[in-house]
């Protein structure tokens, strides 16, 4: 089986006999069609419900044609089962396939992500714990420079008179959705990972956009790092909407702060990250505090709200911890990986950017804890619910939507037991409910 995405890739059933035997006789199979996408409406086109694997041959297979139609209608499945044959028997387990809408990649701006924790040990050797206040679709894009200079009014890639280079740029684009909340590792092998049910987990790899040292660095004598939205090499103009963050550890004997000192440790920040709440500079920008060119540091600030709250709080340096040689766990005091408790304190993040009513409605789900279904009674007036299932780690593994009137039920029958978080999205009001798999 092979799913389908709206109008760019039909979905596959393949109904065959045992690998290398052939029929001897046209083979007239009858089967049914059930799933979300059958009940929601015509998502493909109408299947007849009769298929022939003619003489001669293996199997033949049932084509899912799924035009863009668009309407935001998430994940849904196609289920076949056989139910007869002309010719011996048939295997009655039903398949299952997945029609997806095309994934358009999350527009991020200044303060959709927030850096909370950073190593830059000996050796240059760099890490960077970033989370995301926005939920991301598959295909968003993000960019990590080492520094950047402006005199020239471009922040580019060390041209146009600059006095100083850029060290390099990493570029990582996710391969799925995650929710807002989500917090991530860039290593410095270039690998970003999440903590997955204990065990920290690569979810995706960088690539090395401008420079070839082939590491991602941060030096332990102060650094920089800018964020911007996209995988070019290119830093986006200095008034561009692209950038989203920045982190600063630098100082020298009489300053700290941003664009202070000289050589590579030099950075200026964009002026879209210049407002309280878009950058962390953990220096505090006062070299009296004595917290310049300090090699390791987290967030542990524990704000739990919106994501202006939190975002506020995790660039507020006095909620920093920082230490010239202990190198912290780079993921949420929530999750141990083997006995290493994660060392960033990180309140939950209790809406989602996307919602524009901070207060949640009323909404009633049950069983829960189920094995097979959970259903959704929502007891306000809305014209559209979506719902969206997330793994533990902020992974979106389903969604599924109808009006009101007739919310369909989310069905985990063939998901592993465990946590999982639905949201519920009815207009402009969400909230965001944990939902127990056995």
């Amino acid at each position: 089986v092979n799913g389908a995405v709206e109008g760019v890739t039909d979905g596959l059933f393949t109904v065959s006999l045992p690998t290398g035997i052939n029929a001897a006789q046209d083979i007239d199979v009858t089967y049914s069609v059930s799933g979300e996408a059958a009940t929601n409406g015509s998502d493909y086109t109408t299947l007849s419900g009769m298929l022939t694997i003619l003489e001669g041959t293996n199997g033949t297979d049932i084509t899912i044609i799924a035009s863009e139609d668009g309407i935001t209608e998430g994940i849904e499945t196609v289920i076949i089962q056989l139910t007869s044959t002309s010719v011996g028997s048939i295997n009655t387990t039903p398949a299952e396939i997945n029609i997806s809408d095309v994934t358009v990649p999350t527009t991020l701006t200044a303060g959709d992500v927030a850096i909370v924790g950073y190593k830059a040990a000996s050796g240059n050797n760099g890490e960077l714990a970033f989370v995301i206040l926005k939920d991301i679709n598959a295909g968003t894009s993000l960019s990590f420079s080492n520094r950047g200079w402006h005199a020239d009014g471009s922040f580019n890639t060390g041209g146009g008179g600059a006095p100083f280079g850029i060290d390099d740029v990493y570029s990582w684009t996710a391969s799925d959705g995650y929710i807002s909340g989500t917090i991530f590792k860039l290593g410095n092998n270039g690998k970003v990972s999440t903590v997955i049910g204990g065990v920290e987990t690569e979810i995706g790899i960088t690539v090395q956009t401008f420079g070839t040292d082939g590491d991602w660095d941060l030096s332990p004598a102060g650094d920089s790092v800018l964020m911007y939205q996209g995988d070019t090499d290119t830093h986006p103009a200095e008034g561009s909407s692209a950038w989203i963050t920045g982190l600063n550890t630098n100082g020298i004997a009489s300053a700290a702060g941003w664009a202070i000192g000289g050589g590579n440790a030099y950075c200026e920040l964009p002026s879209p990250l210049n407002p309280a709440g878009f950058n962390i500079d953990v220096t505090g920008g006062d070299n009296n505090l004595n917290l310049w060119d300090i090699n390791h540091g987290v967030y542990t600030g524990n704000a739990t709200g919106n994501a202006a709250t939190v975002r506020a709080s995790i660039n507020n340096y006095l909620n920093w911890e920082l230490d010239e040689n202990n190198a912290y766990f780079l993921w949420n005091s929530d999750n141990t990986v083997g006995s290493d408790i994660g060392d960033i304190v990180l309140g939950q993040l209790t809406l989602s950017t996307n919602s524009t009513n901070n207060t949640d409605f009323n909404v009633k789900i049950y069983p829960n804890p189920t094995s097979d279904y959970f259903n959704i009674n929502v007891k306000q007036t809305v014209n559209k619910i979506e719902l969206e299932l997330y793994s533990i780690s902020g992974k979106l593994i389903k969604k599924v939507y109808g009006p009101s009137g007739n919310i369909p039920r989310m069905d985990v029958s063939k998901l592993e037991s465990g946590i999982y978080f639905l949201k519920i999205k009815g207009d402009n009001n969400l909230t965001i409910q944990k939902v127990i798999k056995i």
